[in-house]
């Protein structure tokens, strides 16, 4: 029987698989409508068997609530890009599934993979997305909360995007809780990524290795000890009773695909900002040098609540923690040399704190002036404008890719090109100046 562009329409209106596929299914079954779509089907599982080593890092959470709002469902399912992502057929199967968390509430993700969705399960939809989308496509995981009793009430957050979503269980008995006060405090937790709900479930050793981490900064502003004794986790010079940090929701559920962060709808002063920070803010405060990474860490931490505030971040950051360009004096080394090596300590500095802001789940991406591809892009304003607006933050490194240039200056430049209303500048000196202050007590600001 030969193969018609109707027939391949019409089998491609009812699979949604791609042409070509479907005019082989239709050869292989020598017309048969029926069975090119068994064959479409197997094909789909063959190919879905073969992308399961592939990653799949980006996807969206699906969000379900009742009339009610006495169930809130949330599922997270991921694809290998973001185009798949945004598809309307992957966005309904995620509708699907969670509208059956909701309605169902599955034991475990086995059993929601194996509730009937469609013609099929919700495995058979999976597959046949495979085949469609040509892409790796999981169902990760699923939270489901119900009101079971009086007095309780759910609130519930999904970012922008659907990166990251949120639901609490809020005993409120006197029922004055708005709606969104509740969206608020999930809206919180979806920037701050709580671990815990009450102060005295916190394990010890967290406790110890946090106050170690504490002590450490505080140490670096060269507090005296009884000080740091009292600031530090656990300390009184706050004032909290010892059961400080008990929250009104006795459940929080929070779901965060790896290629997403949780940002908060608060409307920010600024929409875009360009942060200079030195290379010293990074150094160990007892050798005042190299990278602490507890103090990366914790910086990272402070970006994040900002990133979670919907502002789009820029960084540059300067190399002094590791190498310092040099003068032009006699006997020291070329000046163009030295800034070189300066500018490959500031990738250096760049590449650390992308790591830790990648740990806490935000998408990061380290651009170059100068090309080194194995290790990060290389800077080009459009792109990096692309980043800016898919909620990446960019961190702008080696310096404008020149010498006799400062990271200061490259900070300026960054700015205009990507048009940030503001630069924050978190340096050990309070300006911009004509020279090191540290070294020229003339230096003008």
């Amino acid at each position: 029987m030969s193969v018609t562009t109707e027939t391949i329409k019409t089998l491609r209106d009812k699979t949604g698989a791609g042409m070509m596929d479907c005019k082989k299914a239709l050869l292989q079954s020598g017309g048969d409508m029926e069975r090119a779509v068994d064959w479409l089907r197997k094909q789909g599982i063959a190919m879905a068997a073969k992308k399961m080593g592939r990653t799949a890092a980006e996807g969206v959470i699906g969000v379900y609530t009742d009339a009610d709002e006495a169930v809130v469902a949330l599922v997270e399912v991921n694809c290998e890009t973001d185009f798949v992502a945004k598809n309307a057929d992957f966005l309904r199967f995620v509708e699907k599934a969670v509208g059956l968390v909701g309605k169902t509430d599955p034991k475990d993700l086995n059993a929601l993979l194996a509730s009937p969705c469609g013609a099929g399960t919700v495995a058979e939809e999976q597959t046949a997305l495979v085949a469609r989308t040509g892409e790796r496509i999981d169902v990760r995981r699923f939270a489901r909360r119900a009101v079971t009793g009086h007095g309780q009430c759910l609130g519930w957050y999904v970012h922008a995007g659907s990166k990251i979503g949120v639901i609490v269980t809020f005993e409120d008995q006197a029922c004055k809780l708005s709606r969104e006060a509740k969206r608020d405090i999930a809206m919180h937790a979806a920037a701050m990524h709580p671990q815990y709900i009450r102060r005295d479930v916190v394990p010890p050793e967290v406790v110890a290795r946090e106050r170690e981490v504490q002590e450490s900064l505080l140490a670096s502003e060269k507090k005296p000890p009884e000080i740091i004794a009292n600031e530090g986790p656990g300390g009184e010079a706050d004032g909290r009773p010892s059961d400080a940090g008990n929250r009104s929701a006795d459940q929080t559920a929070r779901l965060c695909p790896p290629a997403g962060g949780g940002r908060a709808q608060v409307k920010p002063k600024y929409q875009r900002i360009l942060l200079k920070l030195s290379g010293e803010a990074l150094q160990d405060p007892a050798t005042q040098m190299g990278i602490a990474l507890p103090v990366v860490a914790e910086l990272a931490r402070e970006i994040q609540g900002v990133h979670a505030l919907g502002v789009q971040i820029a960084i540059v950051l300067g190399g002094g923690n590791i190498f310092r360009g040099a003068s032009d004096k006699p006997g020291e080394m070329d000046r163009a040399h030295a800034d070189y090596m300066g500018m490959l300590a500031t990738v250096i500095n760049s590449l650390a704190l992308q790591d830790a802001l990648e740990r806490l789940g935000i998408q990061t991406r380290v651009m170059t002036a100068i090309e080194m591809q194995q290790l990060a892009e290389p800077y080009i304003k459009r792109r990096a404008l692309r980043h800016l607006e898919k909620d990446r933050i960019v961190i702008l490194a080696g310096g404008t890719g020149n010498p006799y240039f400062s990271t200061d200056t490259a900070a300026s430049l960054r700015a205009m090109e990507l048009r940030a209303e503001v630069i924050l500048k978190g340096t050990k000196v309070d300006g911009v100046y004509d020279a090191d202050p540290v070294t020229h007590r003339e230096a003008k600001r």
